[in-house]
């Protein structure tokens, strides 16, 4: 009876060794498998904001609003936007098109951006304006996914 304890301990052990080999060999592809995607795993990780140095993206507004041609006042709005995002305000004045053209270039940035509300006026027209240009006003609130 005693070897026959001797070897179904053998063999539990066995199976506990082969267990363990075929999971350090699941961990070993799994390293590779995130080394080799290093690189698409920091471009995923930058379409998220980092909570706590939104830098980055209120210098890619503003310079987005520079290129566009329109002025720009923004702010963080911290009761809004919940545990996975950041809301923030935009303020923008400008000609028509030159507004329409931030909304695209903003769609365009690379966060994961969701308009939660917009309000566009009309500030002047052509005929009051200073410089015969009509002028317009938007409003934006922006959330920006956070990681």
């Amino acid at each position: 009876a005693g070897v026959r304890q001797g070897h179904g301990v053998q063999a539990d052990i066995r199976q506990k060794i082969d267990t363990l080999a075929e999971e350090r060999e699941r961990a070993r592809v799994s390293e590779a498998l995130l080394t080799e995607r290093d690189d698409d795993i920091r471009r995923i990780n930058a379409f998220f904001l980092d909570r706590r140095n939104p830098i980055a993206f209120i210098e890619a507004v503003e310079r987005a609003a520079e290129k566009t041609g329109t002025t720009i006042a923004l702010d963080i709005d911290e009761q809004a936007g919940g545990d996975n995002a950041l809301r923030f305000r935009l303020a923008l004045e400008g000609r028509e098109n030159a507004l329409y053209d931030f909304v695209r270039v903003l769609e365009l940035l690379p966060y994961k951006i969701d308009i939660q509300d917009m309000l566009f006026q009309n500030v002047s027209s052509e005929s009051t304006s200073p410089r015969g240009r009509s002028l317009s006003r938007l409003l934006l609130s922006v959330d920006v996914t956070t990681h």
